[in-house]
C-alpha cells in the first residue's frame, strides 16, 4: 500500500569521514584525468565548471587555519567519488572550496599564520598539523551531473552569495 507523503523522500547520500589536514596532501596517490573544460584542479580535487572562483580575502584565510589550529569547529568539505573512476565526476568537490584554498594556500606559505609560515613549524607542529587537526569531510558517490549541481547549489545557499548563474 502507497504511502501517502507530501515531502519527498531522501536522495542525497553521504558518509562521515574523520580526516585530518595529512588527507589534502594525498596528492601523490591520486590520478589526474584531464579536466573538461571549465573544469579546475585544487590540490588533487576537481572543481566543477559552475563553481565560482576563490573569494575570500587573504584576512578570512588567515582566520580560517587560526581556526583550525585552535580546535574550533571548521565544517566539513564534501567531495564525490564515482565507483568509475574514468567518470567526470570523480573527484568533484562540492563543497569548501574556500577553506580548502585557505589550507593549501597556507601550506605553500603563501601567508604567516600565528606569526610563522608553514615552513617555519617545528617538527612536532608539522605533525600535529598533519595528524591531529582535524578536517571533517563528507564523501558522496553520485554520477548525475544535475544532482551534483543541486548539491552544490543547496550547500552554497547561505553562504557568500554567488554572482547569478550562467
Amino acid at each position: 500500500m502507497a504511502v501517502d507523503r507530501k515531502i519527498p523522500e531522501t536522495w542525497f547520500r553521504a558518509s562521515g569521514q574523520h580526516t585530518t589536514m595529512a588527507f589534502l596532501n594525498a596528492a601523490s596517490q591520486e590520478r589526474y584525468a584531464p579536466l573538461r573544460e571549465g573544469e579546475r584542479r585544487l590540490g588533487w580535487f576537481v572543481l566543477p565548471a559552475f563553481q565560482r572562483p576563490p573569494v575570500w580575502t587573504r584576512e578570512q584565510q588567515v582566520r580560517f587555519v587560526e581556526s583550525c589550529w585552535l580546535g574550533l569547529p571548521i565544517g566539513a568539505f564534501i567531495y564525490n567519488r564515482t565507483e568509475d573512476m574514468n567518470s567526470p565526476h570523480d573527484g568533484w568537490l562540492l563543497d569548501g572550496q574556500q577553506r580548502v584554498t585557505a589550507v593549501l594556500a597556507y601550506m605553500a606559505d603563501e601567508f604567516p599564520v600565528m606569526g610563522h609560515l608553514f615552513s617555519e613549524l617545528t617538527e612536532a607542529d608539522l605533525r600535529r598539523w598533519s595528524m591531529g587537526v582535524a578536517f571533517p569531510s563528507m564523501v558522496t558517490n553520485i554520477d548525475d551531473e544535475a544532482q551534483l549541481r543541486d548539491v552544490y547549489d543547496r550547500l552554497a545557499y547561505g553562504g557568500t552569495p554567488h554572482e547569478p548563474k550562467p
